[in-house]
């Protein structure tokens, strides 16, 4: 076949995959199969499309919501963020190299991040729309990649999970900011200090009048406490992305602690959707009583009793 044909076929392939895939939210433009595009590239985001889209199916331990994550990081001396994008795709997590931008891609990319202070070495990979344990098993390879290739991590990074949150009624948004409210200061114990008090990820505040007075989600646009996305609960990407963003976790490239991380978010929103304003009032503020309101599976729980108590023992000894 000649190479423009083959081109057109797989444009067309991934063209036919677009009413679905926006059926679930993903949010996708058809491609111009006139174009030229990097075959081998196009064929690697056209498994990645299929796979999300036969994700949607798989649930973790019976969370279906839809997730996505972002890595901060420093690069290697000497590293290559291309380098880096090649590894990950030759480990099965198709990514690219783009420019700093905040687009929604059907594979995973590589930016800049100017707030690490460090544009040669300061990176951000950016996952797709994930689902189930499929995606969380592209973290796992992810971030697996990240520690092979000698990436590290310092106080400025962080860890960000995003929720999928369109078509989500207004109660949503008002059990999911009550809910980390009431329950920061047990969060804060179970993560890093520098991440308790952070100006790019500063305390959860809401105007609480203006909150149960509202309608719709979109009557809350014009509070400027949830306009602003450096909040541990970033509401403000619901408006860019159709998501919740949890921000408040510290930068790691370590596979347990980023998939701990989603399933905890994943675990807040599903109580969010499902618990009612009583169960979140009548909530005991402690580490057991967020266990149970967000009905919190045995390993979950192990992980996050573990974490509370290494940085309880780390901070009597400081």
């Amino acid at each position: 076949m000649p190479r423009i044909n083959q081109g057109v076929a797989l444009a067309q392939e991934f063209n036919s995959l677009i009413p679905r895939a926006n059926e679930l939210g993903l949010g996708l433009s058809l491609l111009n199969p006139t174009s030229h595009f990097n075959r081998s590239l196009l064929r690697a985001r056209i498994a990645e499309l299929r796979s999300q889209i036969s994700g949607f199916s798989v649930q973790v331990s019976g969370l279906a919501q839809t997730f996505g994550v972002e890595f901060e990081f420093y690069l290697p001396r000497g590293g290559s963020r291309y380098a880096l994008a090649t590894a990950l795709t030759n480990a099965g997590v198709s990514t690219r190299v783009e420019n700093y931008n905040h687009a929604t891609r059907t594979g995973w990319k590589i930016v800049t991040d100017g707030s690490l202070g460090n544009y040669e070495r300061g990176s951000e990979l950016v996952s797709p729309i994930l689902s189930g344990n499929e995606g969380l098993e592209l973290v796992r390879k992810a971030a697996a990649v990240l520690i092979q290739a000698g990436c590290k991590v310092s106080k400025k990074c962080g860890f960000h999970v995003h929720v999928g949150a369109r078509g989500h009624g207004i109660q949503f948004f008002r059990n999911i900011l009550h809910m980390y409210k009431k329950f920061e200061p047990v969060i804060d114990r179970v993560l890093t200090p520098s991440r308790r008090s952070n100006s790019y990820c500063a305390t959860v505040r809401f105007d609480d009048r203006r909150l149960e007075a509202a309608n719709t989600i979109d009557d809350l646009r014009n509070d400027p406490h949830l306009r602003s996305r450096f909040r541990k609960l970033n509401l403000d990407s619901y408006w860019r992305h159709g998501t919740v963003e949890f921000r408040q976790h510290q930068g790691t490239i370590e596979a347990e602690k980023a998939t701990m991380w989603v399933r905890i978010a994943l675990r807040m929103t599903a109580a969010a959707l499902s618990k009612s304003k009583e169960d979140l009032e009548a909530s005991e503020v402690s580490l057991a009583g967020f266990l149970k309101l967000v009905e919190a599976e045995a390993s979950e729980a192990e992980y996050l009793h573990h974490r509370a108590a290494f940085f309880a023992h780390r901070e009597a000894r400081a």
